[in-house]
């Protein structure tokens, strides 16, 4: 009687599932996607909230200026997986059966799409013409839900720079800079370079940075030549990460010493004040 019970309570459960399932609106979705020119990511196509999904065929469509297939990879259909590419027209189809059906959240297929166009260049993932059906081969109705891909971007600035003395006496001083990744993309590990007068003075290694992340240093001692020193401080010396602008990664300025105040001992305070009244006498005697 308890394992009748048990089998009845888990059949109630199946079908109340079945019903939450069969409730909610089928989807067929893909997602939006921003990825660094040059870089794959691995973008499924989902069909959502399905009972017995038997099999269909989806046609999928992009910009190929903007992004390319490069694989397509078999989705939890387990049967009959076929597809075509043609990257000049911008276009995939695939097709996959699955006779015993699948219920909830099923993969169709698993796309790599590869970024071929410039920093900021996007376009829309569009299913275009989809077919899908349960192990009956009755049409299963679905709502489509697009996506998109953008080409994000990487554009390393030198956002502050400030000098401060480390022995003013000596003209030894450091140099602080924060290097800030402004773009919408990560953007790989770099090295800074620092010139001084012209000339190399150091660098700094800079570990990768996400987007608006910041880096910052503080290095030195460095010792004037002279009354100032011109101060040069630029990102990625070895231009290892792509940006996109290639001309705002450099911060300049002239760093100068102080005049000295000159410090009187009492005899040359003396010498001053006697100095200042030949000087008031000799104004009074021409005026009077």
């Amino acid at each position: 009687m308890t394992r009748l019970m048990q089998l009845a309570g888990s059949g109630i459960l199946i079908l109340i599932l079945i019903s939450l399932v069969s409730a909610s609106e089928t989807t067929i979705d893909i997602d939006d996607f921003s990825v660094n020119s040059g870089n794959t990511v691995k973008a499924p196509i989902m069909v959502n909230n399905v009972v017995m999904l038997g099999g269909g065929n989806i046609t999928f469509t992009y910009d190929s200026t903007v992004v390319h297939v490069t694989d397509v990879i078999q989705g939890d259909l387990r049967y009959s997986f076929k597809y075509r590419v043609d990257n000049g027209s911008g276009w995939m189809c695939a097709n996959a059966i699955d006779v015993e059906g699948l219920s909830g959240n099923i993969a169709f297929a698993y796309l790599n799409l590869i970024a071929v166009g410039d920093d900021r260049d996007a376009c829309p993932l569009s299913i275009t013409s989809a077919n899908i059906f349960d192990i009956d081969y009755m049409t299963i109705a679905f709502r489509v839900n697009n996506g998109s891909f953008m080409i994000s971007t990487r554009d390393l600035m030198i956002t502050n720079k400030s000098e401060s003395w480390s022995v003013m006496k000596d003209k030894t001083y450091n140099i602080r800079y924060t290097m800030t990744n402004t773009g919408s993309g990560d953007a790989g590990a770099s090295t800074t370079l620092v010139k001084i007068d012209g000339a190399y003075a150091a660098t700094d290694v800079v570990p990768a940075l996400s987007p608006v992340e910041s880096h910052t240093a503080t290095l030195g001692p460095f010792t004037m030549t002279g009354d100032a020193d011109t101060i040069e401080v630029c990102a990625d010396r070895d231009n290892v990460v792509s940006e996109s602008n290639e001309e705002n990664n450099c911060k300049e300025n002239k760093f100068k010493s102080p005049v000295p105040v000159p410090v009187l001992t009492p005899p040359g305070l003396v010498a001053l004040i006697g100095s200042l009244m030949i000087v008031a006498v000799r104004c009074v005697k021409k005026d009077g």
